[in-house]
């Protein structure tokens, strides 16, 4: 995995799952362990604005966002970029949402831009946000299973963070550490 570290790069690493999985949480306190860099989920804030229901538009814009999200967090990182959520994540949003693909979204998304991604896992309990739809455990566990499935497909380098945030972050930190330059 290492000759896939770009030089004058920083690696990314990329946290996705289902809502309510800890993406965020995880995201912030890998971000302060390593003390660096990471995006922001765009598409709470972008939802947060809308009058009506999102349409698929909305996701393929939301898409676009969080790309540029993430090249400008890029250019100010030091060695590590954690991204809270990429295109996977509108990907399968869009996909399981409205029944189709959208090309846009699969142009843009290359699951290869990132030198790890982490799923989270489904073991923690689901909170109530305004901006959630998918409550139910087997809906949960249907959406985790299509991550899955999402990068075996690509064939990315990936991992499970399970358990507590403490747990998490701990096996984390050792994937890391091995993939870090120096």
């Amino acid at each position: 995995m290492e000759e896939r570290i770009k030089e004058n790069r920083a690696i990314k690493i990329a946290i996705v799952g289902v809502e309510s999985s800890g993406k965020t949480t995880l995201c912030r306190a890998l971000s302060e362990k390593f003390n660096s860099n990471f995006t922001i989920e765009v598409s709470r804030d972008y939802l947060s604005k809308l009058t009506n229901r999102y349409t698929a538009t909305d996701i393929e814009k939301i898409s676009e966002l969080q790309l540029i999200e993430e090249a400008q967090h890029l250019k100010q990182s030091n060695s590590i970029l954690f991204c809270d959520t990429t295109l996977l994540v509108t990907k399968i949003w869009h996909e399981v949402v409205f029944g189709t693909k959208s090309k846009l979204i699969d142009h843009l998304y290359n699951a290869d831009d990132y030198d790890l991604h982490i799923l989270c896992d489904i073991d923690i309990p689901w909170e109530y946000d305004v901006l959630r739809e998918n409550p139910s455990i087997d809906e949960r566990r249907g959406l985790f299973e299509l991550y899955e499935a999402n990068l075996k497909k690509e064939k990315v380098n990936y991992m499970i963070a399970s358990g507590s945030l403490e747990e998490r972050v701990r096996v984390c930190n050792e994937l890391i550490k091995k993939i870090k330059p120096t």
